[in-house]
């Protein structure tokens, strides 16, 4: 059985909570709040990248690549759009982040009736800043590069399930997928 674990450190997470999100930085929106690949966040004095890129992966035993999702902290000046000649644009936030939560996708394939796979992926990361929410989800299918910006309120509501898309993709009759969330919230 192949274990594939690429949820977010909670304990880098749960550095951010009572500290001030001081802004957020990606590539200007077009026809929808989804940018390609990376967005920035500034939490006191420290910068972040979330970064949706591939890697090779044996994933579900679909392809040789997948699109991982991580956090790193990363200078401010070094992230940058991975579009060539976009320019990323800057939003002040200065509010106090009261909690953080995590939205973490479970992943079980069976194959002949043994499990072959367990994959675990974070897919969202929401700031509580108290009177309004900002999110970054990374987009449902797998080969998708593109995270989804969100500020507003009940943003846990708009974090689409996995569900429809792996039982659309999977056209083997021999493997049976079993999926789940997890959500993790982590205040003070």
């Amino acid at each position: 059985m192949k274990i594939i674990d690429n949820r977010f450190n909670e304990d880098l997470i749960k550095s951010f909570v009572g500290k001030k999100l001081a802004r957020i930085k990606h590539d200007h929106f077009r026809y929808t709040n989804t940018v390609t690949g990376i967005v920035g966040f500034m939490i006191e004095d420290k910068s972040y990248a979330m970064v949706n890129d591939f890697e090779e992966v044996d994933y579900l035993d679909w392809d040789n690549e997948a699109c991982v999702c991580r956090i790193t902290e990363r200078p401010w000046n070094e992230i940058r759009s991975f579009v060539e000649g976009e320019e990323q644009i800057t939003t002040e936030i200065n509010e106090i982040v009261e909690q953080v939560t995590i939205i973490n996708d479970h992943i079980e394939s069976y194959s002949y009736g043994e499990k072959d796979y367990d994959v675990w992926e974070t897919r969202a990361i929401i700031f509580d800043l108290g009177s309004y929410q900002v999110s970054f989800t990374k987009q449902v299918c797998f080969f998708s590069m593109e995270i989804e910006v969100n500020r507003g309120y009940d943003l846990i509501n708009k974090i689409e399930t996995t569900d429809a898309f792996y039982n659309e993709h999977n056209d083997s009759d021999e493997q049976t997928l079993k999926i789940s969330r997890e959500i993790v919230t982590l205040s003070d």
